[in-house]
């Protein structure tokens, strides 16, 4: 279930509306509002209440960002969750969670990617945790670690930016991974040089291992990135349990000692794959599930000026 609230100039309300009913969605609320800001006049708005299944409620968001007379300059979008609600509905089709809007999606996955100082400090310290517990062989204190990395939301933002040709989240996405595994690698050196002991952690798995837990979980991941009833954080978990060990496990040989030069290369050639291997995993799932682009390009350009 989702409630929508569309503001927009005086005179849109009705079109608003009659997307909202092409949609499937059968009531909706209109009323006239007032825009105050400082030193202008008051501006009259029309204001669209909705409340709409999540599939309809994607269905209509989708529609509205490609609508000709929609604006980001002047019409504001809000979708909220509610915990429950009371209606006629028939709660099977009240609520269903899935699929979410394109613009949640790319929303969700833009906050995740921000590279923050609380961002930096989480990963950091997150890493050391992991790198600490791959010294000592100590797989709880790894996942402890583990839980924190938001890893796989980065590499969701690169397959969003990639399936929806949304160039700005892609690019951010990429910056934040970057900026991760840098993080990884550098706790991973760090832990290993305050505590002088060899890594007891050796669960790496072969090449074709690793590329079909990368595939697994890459469709898992980006089925749960546009669905509530999904257990978003413990896909996350696998994510990176997968993937940032091998960072891990680098900044940790930088200072302890790197092993034979076939399994340096091959645990980055194991890295590049399952990483490559998760983003495409999840750009399939994006495509199968039509998320759209062309409202969130329109979107992005005129909230950044571009257009």
């Amino acid at each position: 279930m989702r409630l929508i609230t569309v503001r927009g100039p005086e005179g849109h309300g009705k079109e608003i509306a009659d997307l909202a009913f092409a949609a499937g969605i059968g009531k909706v609320s209109l009323h006239r509002t007032q825009v105050h800001r400082p030193g202008l006049s008051p501006a009259d708005c029309d204001v669209v209440d909705i409340e709409a299944p999540t599939p309809l409620a994607k269905t209509f968001i989708d529609t509205l960002l490609s609508a000709p007379f929609f604006d980001p300059e002047n019409h504001i979008v809000s979708v909220r969750e509610p915990r429950a609600s009371i209606t006629k509905e028939d709660p099977a089709n009240e609520t269903k969670p899935v699929v979410f809007s394109s613009l949640e999606v790319f929303e969700d996955l833009w906050q995740f990617s921000q590279v923050t100082a609380s961002m930096i400090g989480r990963v950091f310290l997150a890493a050391a945790l992991v790198a600490y517990g791959m010294i000592h062989g100590n797989i709880p204190v790894m996942l402890a670690g583990l839980l924190f990395l938001p890893y796989h939301h980065q590499m969701l933002s690169i397959a969003f930016g990639l399936c929806t040709r949304e160039w700005q989240l892609l690019r951010q996405g990429l910056r934040a991974l970057i900026v991760s595994t840098l993080l990884i690698g550098l706790a991973g050196a760090a832990t290993a040089f305050f505590i002088d002991s060899p890594m007891e952690y050796d669960q790496f798995g072969s090449l074709l291992s690793g590329f079909a837990i990368a595939l697994i979980i890459g469709i898992a991941a980006g089925l749960a990135s546009i669905d509530d009833a999904g257990r978003r954080e413990l896909i996350g978990l696998a994510a990176t349990a997968h993937i940032s060990i091998l960072p891990a496990w680098f900044g940790i040989s930088l200072v302890s000692g790197f092993p034979d030069t076939h399994t340096t290369i091959e645990r980055c050639m194991a890295f590049a794959i399952n990483v490559t291997t998760l983003i495409l995993a999840a750009v399939a799932v994006y495509v199968c599930f039509k998320m759209q682009g062309e409202g969130l390009r329109r979107y992005a350009r005129r909230t950044s000026g571009t257009d």
